[in-house]
């Protein structure tokens, strides 16, 4: 996954988090970092001219960060632009609102990966997904416990046209973040799950630089979370 991520154009391959690392200052810190392995993920980030925290500070220190960093700024401001107006016109409060019980769990996931692999079990579980975004087409934006929507679940158990019907359904539901802070690429890394990955970049197209720079709560980018699982 780390060499995908470090061929991806518009990664931030030198993000630090709030330990002031960046994802080869996590190899670098590894015990067995000198192994066969952890020397091609650092190679891999060399050659995507990855840099440590230290040179990152000295060149933010320098002052011209802010210039590289004005696209950026523009693109983030439009994001917020276009996902307030997003909220304005589909309100959290549009969401179903059934009381009850699903999974003995009020609030969870209405359709859930159930470990199932007949493929006409799997069409009905699309066909019952489809019938609820016809009948109520926030249910989008409806979370679980931990912050995840429907189209989260899909994306980390691989269900891939589960994944692209949600998004058809709503492109904005790909922008939502867990109680973790967490982005659905966060969740793609965690759960291994690189096609679901792959996939979602494809489909968000313009958004996809914004998306996979998205930092949690720890700020940790995605290449972050995939140097730290190697």
């Amino acid at each position: 996954m780390v060499e995908f991520f470090s061929g991806y154009p518009g990664l931030n391959k030198s993000a630090m988090n709030k330990n002031k690392m960046t994802a080869l200052d996590i190899i670098g810190k590894k015990q067995n970092w000198k192994n066969s392995e952890n020397r091609n993920v650092e190679q891999y980030l060399k050659r995507a001219k990855a840099r440590p925290a230290k040179e990152v500070l000295k060149h933010q220190a320098d002052g011209t960060w802010l210039e590289e960093q004005r696209t950026s700024l523009m693109v983030v401001a439009s994001l917020i632009a276009t996902m307030a107006f997003q909220v304005g016109i589909n309100p959290p409060g549009g969401v179903w609102q059934d009381t009850n019980v699903v999974k003995n769990k009020n609030g969870n996931i209405v359709v859930q990966e159930d470990g199932s692999n007949d493929s006409t079990h799997y069409a009905g579980h699309l066909k019952i997904i489809e019938a609820l975004i016809v009948a109520k087409p926030n249910m989008c934006f409806a979370h679980d416990q931990e912050g995840r929507t429907p189209i989260f679940i899909a994306a980390v158990t691989g269900q891939i046209e589960a994944l692209e019907l949600l998004h058809r359904a709503n492109p904005y539901a790909t922008q939502g973040r867990t109680n973790d802070g967490e982005s659905i690429l966060h969740l793609c890394v965690k759960h291994n799950q690189l096609k679901s990955l792959q996939r979602l970049l494809e489909l968000v197209d313009d958004d996809g630089n914004q998306l996979i720079n998205f930092r949690d709560n720890d700020g940790n980018t995605i290449l972050h979370l995939a140097c730290n699982d190697w």
